[in-house]
């Protein structure tokens, strides 16, 4: 992602009203002050208000459910929406982890949670939800809060994982043998492997492929691991966490 009107496009996931969701960052240039940097949102393409969004907004880590706002920057204080404030560094990779149920919003960077809150409504995905990567609607197109840098790593979960969990899991590609788990909605590697011409390939269960937008594209980096955690090396660690 290096300027404005880059995404991703995932399609319309639904992955219920409890889920986690994970991807591993890492910025080249990082807007603050008035600046905004989007990570994911799940937007209502008519409405333009999400459903769920992650970001990095005036030095602060956004976390929205059923946000009635268009905007981003007036959010934080709202019943739903979680804002954590932390300094980030550009070139350094941010394994981030959300957790969501119907009555609550973790968020974990590096596996070690850093914000909570209790929330009063669930997040639903009907199928007018377009799951965005990189970039914000404001109801004219994928071309605001540009996230500018690079992701991979992203993983949908069908439940909350438990912190725990998420710290056995987050540092390392997942294994092959989850791919198909009944625990997993979606998963995008963003690896060689995973991306062709301008499809996204979904490894997870349910083959939702997705689409570069804008002049997004894939590049060979070795800014994130290629070690592949093994099923009994996450299977030990949560049997002793």
């Amino acid at each position: 992602f290096a300027r404005v009107g880059d995404y991703v496009a995932l399609g319309s996931l639904n992955p219920g009203t409890s889920f986690t969701f994970e991807a591993w960052v890492s910025f080249n240039t990082i807007h603050y002050g008035g600046g905004y940097n989007t990570i994911v949102e799940a937007v209502n393409l008519k409405s333009a208000r999400n459903s769920f969004y992650l970001g990095y907004v005036a030095g602060k880590w956004q976390v929205e459910i059923m946000d009635n706002s268009v905007w981003e920057g007036d959010s934080c204080g709202r019943a739903n929406v979680l804002c954590v404030p932390m300094a980030l560094q550009t070139h350094k990779v941010y394994a981030l982890s959300v957790i969501v149920t119907p009555t609550s919003i973790q968020l974990l960077v590096d596996g070690s949670v850093i914000g909570s809150k209790v929330t009063t409504r669930a997040a639903w995905f009907c199928p007018g939800i377009a799951w965005i990567l990189g970039a914000d609607t404001d109801g004219r197109g994928f071309n605001s809060d540009q996230f500018v840098g690079q992701m991979s790593e992203i993983r949908l979960w069908k439940h909350a994982l438990t912190p725990a969990e998420i710290a056995c899991r987050h540092s390392e590609r997942l294994p092959s043998a989850l791919y198909n788990s009944a625990a997993i909605a979606n998963y995008y590697p963003l690896s060689k492997a995973g991306c062709t011409s301008r499809i996204v390939r979904d490894f997870g269960p349910r083959h939702q492929n997705g689409l570069f937008g804008g002049q997004s594209r894939f590049i060979r980096s070795s800014t994130f691991t290629n070690n592949v955690y093994t099923l009994a090396e996450i299977q030990t660690c949560e049997q002793g966490a």
